[in-house]
């Protein structure tokens, strides 16, 4: 064998090593993203449950969440401090989701969830109210555009239809309870 014969083994042989680094550090970017989507989506999951917990285990934050959802201005001066900063905490919590989707970090299907609590929850009286007033000051424009358009293209606030669902849904499982009872 001669030296170019040799060199010739040798062109190829890191060649094949090449791509199989290429390969290996292709899956290793795929396996990157994948953890930083599951993370990415267990941390925004976490900090809104965070919220709903507090919600549903003490009763005046969840006094508070109604009358925030309401519209209605509190008399309370305390209480109106408290219902703004939950707008614009909740808001802020939103717009970083917005922003994880925008990044790549949240998957589209996960993404499609939180928008229709984004919808659900900015389509309120208190949501559209809270919107209007932090749109200017606080949000980024780009997120504002995507809570107008979304809500600009609801028939319904999507609230009526949730808690029709939700509250027939009680009556559905009561009864049921009620004729396994009685039988």
């Amino acid at each position: 064998m001669n030296w170019e014969a040799t060199q010739a083994i040798a062109e190829l042989m890191a060649a094949i090593a090449v791509l199989i680094s290429l390969v290996y550090l292709a899956a290793q970017v795929r396996q990157n993203t994948a953890s930083i989507q599951a993370a990415t989506v267990a941390r925004t999951s976490e900090v809104l449950n965070r919220l709903r917990t507090e919600i549903w285990t003490d009763a005046e934050s969840a006094r508070l969440y109604e009358v925030a959802l309401s519209g209605e201005e509190p008399t309370d001066p305390e209480v109106s401090t408290r219902v703004r900063l939950f707008w614009v905490a909740l808001a802020r919590e939103y717009e970083s989701v917005y922003y994880q989707h925008l990044a790549g970090q949240l998957p589209d299907p996960i993404w499609e969830g939180w928008l229709k609590e984004i919808r659900l929850v900015f389509s309120t009286p208190g949501g559209t109210d809270a919107l209007a007033g932090m749109r200017d000051l606080l949000l980024d424009t780009r997120f504002v555009a995507l809570l107008d358009a979304e809500l600009e293209a609801l028939d319904e606030p999507p609230i009526v239809p949730f808690r029709a669902r939700w509250d027939q849904a009680g009556r559905e499982r009561r009864a049921a309870r009620d004729s396994a009872g009685t039988t």
